[in-house]
């Protein structure tokens, strides 16, 4: 009876279904402002266009009033504030996450956003700031990897703002299945491409990410599906008040985790002022991107990994080497800054191979390159001279030597 029990629960182990794939979907603009949560709400539960298996994240334009009589902040003037009561809308949507990172998130201010991401945190939703990048999203045994910014200003000043988010892609790769940077930028309402964001796609990619998924523009913009990686530089409106026959439109990504890649697919979408819905006009595009080894998650045996900013491997320096960054003091320039650490991982514990407290000139950003090389991005100024506000940039090479860096032309 035993044998006969036996083999019964292997046939029954292996006539199981397998378990769905693991699946995580991107979708452009959503507001609850002027009205229209009110309206939605109204209309009863939203049709079935967002798979619920699916962890869906997209970017939320406005802000919660911290108060009914809160006066507007935005600068344009155009205010897309919405009450407590509007947000239960966004409870008809199988969302997981929704960036707080554009140009109507302070329109009313620093206490409306604070209470946006409290609300959102409330109703189980994961608020993407800028500053507290990168953000993870577990789902179904995949880590998803965020890291949101605002571009929308196109000026000069933005360049920061990029070097966070290119810091933010190392650490997001450093234990992350998939990494997706959410810019929001563009032109708005034009879908040609503004030459800064094919140029800020392929930096991202180049720094590690996977996946662009970008918003902003308030319309559809290209989708480009390049081996090894996906831009979808404009996914458009998803979730707006547009008016009935609006050219505006959106794209709902999903790309799911199959063996070696994942499998990705754009459904055009249109809002106009109601619950979103497939755009029959408008046809599916696929793209499959290839999936990376597992992250090496031994960096965490370090006792500052909490602090790191970036962290990866870094073979140069034999097996089981990092190389982080982390912001710390030093007499050397009496400033707070970033710094380079090289540490080795053997048999669960970490030994510090080389902390140093610079390299050519002040550290903006750095990633180690396929040739072993430590790519740094510099500031224009000196340590002599400190100028912290400079925009200006170099990028240099350096060799590791065993006892530290050499500087070895260009990245």
């Amino acid at each position: 009876m035993r044998g006969w029990a036996g083999a019964g629960f292997a046939l029954a182990v292996a006539c199981a279904p397998a378990p769905p794939p693991a699946c995580v979907g991107f979708v452009g603009d959503l507001s609850l402002g002027r009205g229209l949560g009110a309206r939605l709400l109204r209309q009863g539960p939203a049709p079935g266009l967002l798979e619920p298996d699916t962890a869906w994240v997209g970017n939320l334009e406005g802000a919660l009033a911290p108060s009914p009589d809160a006066a507007c902040q935005a600068p344009e003037g155009l205010c897309l504030g919405f009450s407590p009561a509007d947000l239960a809308a966004l409870d008809a949507l199988p969302l997981a996450a929704l960036s707080l990172a554009n140009n109507h998130a302070l329109d009313h201010g620093e206490d409306g956003r604070a209470a946006t991401a409290t609300a959102l945190a409330g109703r189980g939703l994961r608020a993407l700031s800028e500053e507290g990048g990168p953000h993870f999203v577990d789902h179904q045994g995949q880590r998803l990897g965020l890291v949101a910014v605002d571009l929308s200003r196109r000026e000069p000043s933005d360049l920061p703002r990029v070097e966070r988010a290119l810091l933010q892609v190392r650490r997001a790769r450093a234990e992350a299945d998939l990494v997706a940077v959410l810019p929001h930028w563009g032109i708005e309402e034009v879908a040609a491409l503004g030459p800064e964001q094919q140029a800020l796609a392929a930096r991202f990619h180049l720094w590690g990410a996977d996946l662009v998924a970008g918003s902003g523009a308030h319309v559809a913009q290209e989708l480009a599906c390049t081996d090894p990686t996906l831009t979808a530089y404009g996914l458009g409106n998803f979730l707006f008040d547009d008016p009935p026959g609006s050219p505006r439109g959106g794209l709902a990504l999903r790309c799911c985790a199959a063996e070696g890649a994942w499998d990705c697919l754009a459904r055009p979408t249109v809002s106009e002022g109601r619950w979103p819905r497939r755009d029959p006009a408008r046809a599916e595009v696929e793209c499959t991107i290839p999936r990376r080894p597992p992250p090496d998650l031994r960096w965490k045996a370090h006792r500052a990994a909490a602090d790191f900013v970036s962290v990866e491997p870094f073979p140069a320096a034999g097996d089981g080497a990092f190389l982080a960054l982390w912001m710390q003091p030093s007499t050397f320039d009496d400033a707070l800054a970033l710094r380079p650490l090289v540490f080795s991982v053997q048999g669960g514990r970490a030994t510090d191979l080389w902390r140093g407290t610079a390299l050519g000139r002040p550290l903006a950003a750095a990633r180690v390159l396929a040739d072993g090389r430590l790519c740094t991005i510099e500031r224009g100024d000196s340590f002599l001279d400190p100028e912290p506000g400079t925009l200006r940039r170099e990028e240099r090479a350096y060799r590791w030597t065993g006892f530290g860096f050499v500087a070895e032309g260009g990245c």
